[in-house]
């Protein structure tokens, strides 16, 4: 009881440098407090805009939906409010079981605030940044465009190329197929005057045998009846032997058309598929050889390269500009001794982190810290009474 009353006149007693400290203390945090019930009604005002327009895709009523969505800021602004108290708590009790559940709980605030000041300076950085990464995107595409015509350039220059190796492919092609045809000619009319000469070499043998026996018949003085009938026999193989003979070769001889036409006609198909394959190939290079004269004059055109110039220096000043008016983009290109409009996102990304860390650790330590410091001076006060 003594410690109590003593510590609620120690409270009341306060000098002015601790009451001071702790009505700054209570400022800063209702501060904070009332910038998350803002926030909260900013997002409120979206989040009501956003359900009405699909309203479809949320169960209840928009009211309700639009309260679920803002309830958790406003519990974190409460939340806030209480870190002063605890902390209170935790420099006047003397238990050491109340100082660790109280030291938890202190941390535990510290840590919510802090996560919540770094998720609303986020959002506050990628609002500004909105603007200069729409320029940077701008500007990147601009650049791209030119890269991708660029590309597109040396694409159709190299497809030229594999078109003109494969057209000559195809002269080797029709060299080849011509050698080919030339060869099977030879070797077909080689065959056929084999084929042709062994006939003649086989009934001729046998034609000349029987006009050897004829001549022999004839020189016989006088012929009689037998004679006349062997002779007439023998003619009649003769004429017959000559008639198997000129069949035979007529065979051959179609048998030689028709293999010379097949060789032919294959060959003259060949040479048309390949003479189509040469004309399309040779089109689509007139074709590449147009778009490529296309480009080049617009790429190399006086007003295109002054348009592109006008444009790449607007978006620059608009950035340096930026630059000169954000902090964080007027930082980072100090810290990397170049202009705004050279900055990478990325550059300017690690100055905001560095920022969001610090800025939300002091922002979410000061009114605790400025809390304990007035409960350090009324103490001391007290003990400074009490000597």
């Amino acid at each position: 009881m003594t410690n109590t009353s003593s510590t609620k006149k120690a409270l009341q007693n306060k000098p002015p440098s601790s009451k001071w400290l702790l009505g700054a203390a209570w400022s800063v945090e209702i501060l904070f407090a009332g910038i998350g019930l803002l926030s909260a009604w900013v997002i409120a005002a979206s989040t009501r805009l956003l359900i009405e327009e699909n309203a479809e895709a949320f169960q209840g009523g928009v009211t309700e939906n639009v309260f679920l969505a803002v309830l958790p800021f406003i519990v974190l602004a409460i939340v806030g409010l209480t870190k002063i108290p605890v902390a209170m708590g935790l420099y006047y009790s003397k238990k050491i079981l109340w100082k660790t559940i109280l030291l938890i709980s202190l941390i535990a605030l510290i840590a919510i605030s802090f996560e919540t000041n770094l998720n609303r300076m986020e959002r506050n950085f990628n609002n500004m940044n909105d603007y200069p990464v729409s320029l940077i995107n701008e500007r990147s595409g601009l650049e791209e465009s030119l890269l991708a015509k660029e590309v597109e350039l040396e694409q159709m220059r190299s497809k030229i190329d594999e078109l003109n190796i494969s057209i000559e492919l195809i002269f080797d092609e029709k060299d080849l197929a011509t050698d080919s045809i030339i060869h099977s000619l030879a070797d077909l009319e080689e065959m056929y005057n084999d084929l042709i000469q062994d006939t003649e070499d086989k009934h001729n043998m046998i034609i000349n045998n029987i006009a050897e026996q004829i001549e022999e018949i004839l020189g016989r003085r006088p012929m009689n009846e037998e004679d006349i009938h062997e002779l007439e026999m023998l003619e009649a193989v003769q004429h017959n032997a000559i008639r198997v003979r000129d069949a035979e070769q007529a065979s051959i001889k179609h048998r030689y058309d028709m293999e010379f036409e097949h060789i032919t006609s294959n060959h003259v198909w060949r040479i048309e598929e390949l003479n189509e394959r040469q004309q399309y190939l040779e089109e689509e290079i007139a074709f590449l050889r147009e778009h490529i004269t296309i480009l080049m004059t617009e790429l190399t055109s006086a007003e295109y390269i002054e348009w592109f110039k006008r444009q790449i220096t607007e978006i620059n000043r608009r950035l340096n500009e930026v630059g000169r008016q954000h902090s964080n983009w007027r930082i980072a290109a100090r810290i990397y001794n170049i202009e705004p409009a050279k900055l990478k996102i990325e550059q300017v990304n690690k100055i905001e982190i560095f920022y969001m860390v610090l800025i939300s650790l002091f922002v979410s330590l000061l009114g605790t810290l400025l809390a304990i410091a007035s409960f350090v001076l009324a103490n001391r006060a007290k003990n400074f009474a009490g000597q």
